[in-house]
């Protein structure tokens, strides 16, 4: 009687985590709702500044007030990932000068949707 529970209850689990990523990989192909104009997404890597924690999240509170600050901005957010994986391209680059770290070859510029 265990064994028939358990594969009932892990039959139901798979079944439900298959109908998840479907439902999740078909809202990444037909897109969002939501507005992708206006956007603006960047990277930034204060390690490269040897930025300790204290550093680093200074330099991000920083970040978000100042562009809170600029003219025409509605809202700022900062996240470690871009949600629903988006579609953005990037371009790869070393500026002009710089002496890129040791275990770095270049820099990652993500443009998607911005305008």
């Amino acid at each position: 009687m265990l064994v028939v529970a358990q594969v009932s209850m892990s039959l139901m689990l798979l079944t439900a985590s298959f109908l998840m990523v479907r439902g999740f990989q078909r809202t990444l192909q037909l897109g969002t709702d939501f507005a992708k104009d206006h956007l603006l997404m960047t990277s930034f890597d204060p390690r490269l500044m040897q930025y300790n924690p204290a550093q680093t999240q200074q330099f991000y509170n920083l970040l978000a007030e100042r562009a809170r600050e600029m003219p025409g901005v509605k809202s700022v957010a900062l996240t470690e990932n871009v949600p629903l994986g988006g579609d953005f391209h990037g371009v790869l680059f070393v500026p002009d000068g710089f002496q890129m770290p040791r275990d770095r070859e270049n820099f990652k510029l993500d443009h998607g949707h911005c305008r």
